[in-house]
């Protein structure tokens, strides 16, 4: 019986033990077994009487044990045979029973604090990364708010969500600003209108009589040459300052353009035919690069000369004497685009944005509405214009237009 106990029970902490019919140890097998020299060991109610199988937990003093875990199964006999009366019991330390679930009980909350430091660190991580962009937005806001910052802030962020606040708000301050810089613009506009009118009512009488008187004067036989001259002067002057009252009311009531389809290059001759003198004057030399195919816009050819030619007369008059001037046509994906080129002092970058500005000009003499005029006629036939720095070295006017027209102005 003792080397069945012991099969039982090898290579664990576990003790068997096998109860007579009056509870007395017959045999043990296991750490906890009773001394051979011991006395009888009797463990009265280490068992349900009733023959069942139990598990429970006992004072483990009497076999040298703190607490012990107590399995129990009774001999209920075979067919006929009673049985002997016997009961078998296998023991264990709580300590040594119990170890695995303290094992397993430390490795969960291990795993819990484990996952509850990654899951804060990850939180920290996703909130640092969502909360930084959107407080560099905040900042960015207050201080555009204020007039201080102009430039939206680059926002490095991995979350999709929030790249796209940013450039959705970055979309929002873009078009804040162009409506802003639209109605500073329709306010000086309104400036030159009410000029013009007055201008026009109040300047141009007197200019066509003072013109007429010198005329008039010019044909006088006697007149000497000082006089003559003197003349002269005086129509050349009113004729400019009519000019300039022109300007001033083709500034505030451009008139819409008539969409008809011309050959772009065809007009981009037509303009350098116009202004071969000054060429010639200056000394310059025009380069053409015309590549749009076809070169077929709808616009207003008259309008169109008007833009081409000041942008061309503009270049004439920044670059140096002796200098270059590029032309050149491209096709695009919505159209066709000019662009004229020049080696002269060019646009620096803080006065881009204003350079079609009325009244703001970067010419000694100029008044600053020749661009603002191109401005609108670029816009008028749905296009836009901007302005760089040329290869050249100064500044390239860029005008793009729409290949075809949907409908009239």
């Amino acid at each position: 019986m003792e080397r069945f106990l012991q099969d039982a029970v090898a290579g664990s902490e576990r003790t068997a033990l096998l109860l007579g019919e009056k509870d007395q140890v017959i045999a043990a097998a296991g750490p906890l077994s009773p001394a051979p020299e011991a006395a009888p060991l009797t463990l009265p109610r280490w068992y349900d009487t009733g023959g069942k199988t139990l598990t429970r937990r006992h004072s483990g003093e009497i076999l040298g044990a703190n607490s012990l875990l107590v399995g129990a199964a009774s001999s209920i006999g075979f067919q006929h045979f009673q049985g002997f009366g016997w009961h078998m019991l296998v023991v264990e330390p709580t300590s040594v029973a119990f170890a695995p679930i303290v094992h397993l009980s430390w490795a969960m909350l291990g795993g819990l604090l484990f996952s509850l430091a990654v899951a804060g660190w990850l939180a920290m991580r996703l909130s640092t990364r969502i909360a930084r962009p959107i407080g560099q937005v905040t900042k960015f806001a207050r201080n555009f708010r204020q007039g201080r910052s102009q430039v939206m802030p680059e926002v490095e962020t991995g979350i999709s969500e929030v790249s796209e606040l940013s450039r959705a708000f970055n979309e929002m301050i873009q078009a804040l600003e162009r409506s802003r810089e639209h109605v500073v613009r329709a306010g000086k506009l309104a400036v030159v209108g009410e000029m013009a009118a007055i201008m026009a009512h109040e300047v141009r009488t007197p200019l066509g009589i003072l013109k007429s008187s010198a005329q008039m004067l010019e044909r006088r036989p006697n007149l000497s040459s000082q006089d003559r001259e003197l003349t002269g002067f005086i129509v050349k002057e009113t004729e400019r300052l009519n000019r300039l009252v022109t300007t001033l009311l083709e500034s505030t009531s451009p008139r819409a353009p008539l969409f008809q389809d011309h050959d772009l290059h065809e007009i981009i001759s037509h303009v350098l035919a116009l202004v071969g003198s000054k060429l010639e004057k200056s000394a310059l030399r025009v380069e053409t690069h015309l590549s749009a195919r076809p070169p077929i816009v709808s616009c207003d050819r008259e309008q169109i000369i008007q833009v081409l030619l000041n942008l061309i007369i503009n270049a004439i008059q920044h670059a140096p004497e002796g200098g270059q001037i590029l032309l050149t046509t491209r096709n695009e994906t919505t159209g066709l685009s000019v662009q004229v080129e020049d080696n002269g002092p060019g646009v620096p970058d803080q006065d881009q944005r204003r350079i079609f500005d009325p009244f703001y000009t970067l010419r000694k003499g100029g008044i600053g509405l020749g661009l603002t005029i191109v401005q609108q006629i670029v816009q008028a036939h749905g296009g836009r214009i901007e302005v760089s720095k040329s290869i050249l070295g100064g500044a390239c006017f860029t005008v793009h237009l729409a290949g075809t027209h949907t409908g009239d102005a």
